[in-house]
Parts: structure tokens; sequence; C-alpha cells
């Protein structure tokens, strides 16, 4: 009861220099003695319950169970996993074509990472949040930009029609100061054109904390 007053409390709207806000709260909730004896432990507990709430959308609360831990750990051992896979580039890219509706004819592809973990597919969904929570995002980035760009060379060096290869962007290699620059090289070096690589964003990069300085990247190119 208390901390569904607290989400009603906090996400009250305010304006705050003619500009309208609405904030949000995420709590994770452990128990005494159920959930720890040692005030270490129930914060330990009370934030791997935070972690579940910010997971599930935000904006809500979690009780932490024994379920969680587990569910954690195994979260955890699969971005260890993926960040040795990155460093030994095993991610591999899958190119889906693109066809226009006009004509049916080949315009491009659009670049997929994926992982095989094991033996088993991790799906994307699972392994690039992790990657985004990690950091470990933006060296996945690379890798899968530059096998998207060798793809497109090798097929023209067989004189095959590549077109436009689109690659997902995260907003951490958008922020980064050398992103255009490092871009621009990338293409030099496979001698490809700026309109041989088409860069997706999705709407979350958009409304990013640090959307003015996405925006200057954007501009740059």
């Amino acid at each position: 009861r208390v901390t569904e007053k607290l989400l009603a409390a906090v996400s009250q709207p305010l304006t705050i220099q003619r500009r309208a806000i609405t904030p949000n709260i995420s709590v994770g909730i452990s128990l005494f003695p159920r959930d720890g004896r040692k005030s270490e432990v129930l914060l330990k507990n009370a934030d791997i319950a935070l972690y579940q709430a910010k997971a599930s959308g935000r904006s809500t609360y979690r009780v932490y169970s024994r379920e969680m831990r587990a569910g954690l750990e195994a979260r955890r051992k699969m971005v260890d996993a993926l960040s040795a896979a990155v460093a030994n580039d095993r991610i591999e890219v899958a190119f889906q074509p693109q066809v226009s509706l006009r004509d049916g004819s080949h315009v491009g592809f659009e670049a997929l990472a994926r992982w095989r973990h094991n033996g088993t597919d991790v799906p994307p969904s699972d392994f690039i949040a992790g990657a985004e929570e990690t950091g470990l995002i933006i060296d996945l980035g690379w890798r899968v930009m530059r096998k998207s760009v060798e793809m497109v060379r090798n097929l023209r060096r067989r004189e095959l029609l590549a077109g436009t290869v689109a690659v997902n962007i995260a907003a951490a290699q958008l922020k980064q100061p050398e992103f255009p620059t490092m871009v621009q090289q990338l293409l030099d070096e496979h001698g490809l054109q700026p309109g041989d690589l088409e860069i997706e964003l999705t709407e979350n990069i958009l409304l990013h904390k640090d959307g003015n300085r996405i925006s200057e990247a954007l501009q740059t190119f």
C-alpha cells in the first residue's frame, strides 16, 4: 500500500520552465526477515527486485523472490558468454533481402545479428538487451556494421547487385563523438559510398536523454 501511494504521488505531472514533465519511479522491495536479516542483504535483494521492476516497463514495483535471483544469475552468465563471443568474433550476421513493392526487384539487405551459444540460438531480444545494459552494444554494433559493408563489397567484386545494406545503430554508438568519422573510414576502407549504408534507428533513440548529442551526430551525416 505504501508503494502504490508512492507511485501515485511521484507520477503526478508538473511543469518546470514551461515544460510539462511526468516523472516515474520504479521500486524494488525486500521484506525482513523473510528476505534477509542484515541490511546489506536486504538492500541487495531489493536491488534485484528493482531490476525486475525496470525490466517490466518501469513505473511499477516488484517484491523480491528467490526465482528472481536465479533469473539474474542466468542473465549474468549469458552476458559473460556474450562478452566472450563478441571478443572472439563469434557473432554472426544474417542478411534479410529487401525488395521493392513496386516491381519486386531487389533493393538491398537488412543486417540482423545472430548468436548461437552452446548449440542453441539465443533470441536477439535477449542478447541485444544484455549488450545494451553492459556497454557491449558498441563493440557488437561495429562488428555487425563491418561484416555488413564487407558483404556488400564482396558481392560487388562478383559483379552481383547488393543494393543498400541497413544496419541498426544503438544510442551508445551515436553518442560517440567519433562515430561519423569512423563510419566514413569504414566505407572508404571497403570502397563504398555513403548511400550504400543505411542507418536504422529505433523510436527509443529519438526519445533518449542525450537526444541533443545524438542529433548532432546525425546532422553530421
